[in-house]
Order: structure tokens, then C-alpha cells, then sequence
């Protein structure tokens, strides 16, 4: 019920939230962004924006559905060896 009608409510938690951190005597928190490349690094220590060949920085141009792991993983090597990649 706080969620929905107490100093959580939508509407008014960005009013009553602080005057409830002054009550307790904590310091206030600030929202931090988890960014998905992050969350891999610290949930599996694998960055996924890391080449698999040359460990450089991959940069997502665009998103290719269909593709088994296999198929994906080809086309990576290619790349990475300056060959053409002939998507399917």
C-alpha cells in the first residue's frame, strides 16, 4: 500500500522521498544507469563489446536475427581477418 498511496506514490515521491532520507539521517540516492555491457562484465566478467579475435572495441551497427550461434560466429572470424562477410 506504501507503493501506491504513501510516499512512494508516483505522484508524490519526488517531494516526500527526501523529506524521508532528512527523518532517517541518510544521505540521498542518486539513480545510476546500468548500462547492459557493465552488467555482462560484473554479473560473468565478459565484456560483449570486446572482439573475441583481436580483443579490440566492437562498435554495434546493427542487429541480425535468424542467426545461430555458429552462423554468427563465422561471420565474426571474417570480419576480424578483413575477408567480406556475405550475409544470408
Amino acid at each position: 500500500m506504501i507503493r501506491y498511496y504513501g510516499f512512494l506514490a508516483t505522484r508524490v515521491r519526488s517531494k516526500l522521498l527526501p523529506k524521508v532520507y532528512d527523518l532517517l539521517e541518510q544521505p540521498e540516492r542518486k539513480a545510476i544507469p546500468i548500462r547492459f555491457p557493465a552488467l555482462m562484465k560484473n554479473s560473468f566478467g565478459v565484456d560483449p563489446l570486446e572482439c573475441i579475435m583481436c580483443q579490440s572495441r566492437m562498435i554495434l551497427t546493427g542487429i541480425v536475427p535468424g542467426k545461430t550461434l555458429a552462423k554468427l560466429r563465422q561471420c565474426h572470424e571474417r570480419l576480424a581477418l578483413g575477408r567480406p562477410v556475405a550475409l544470408e
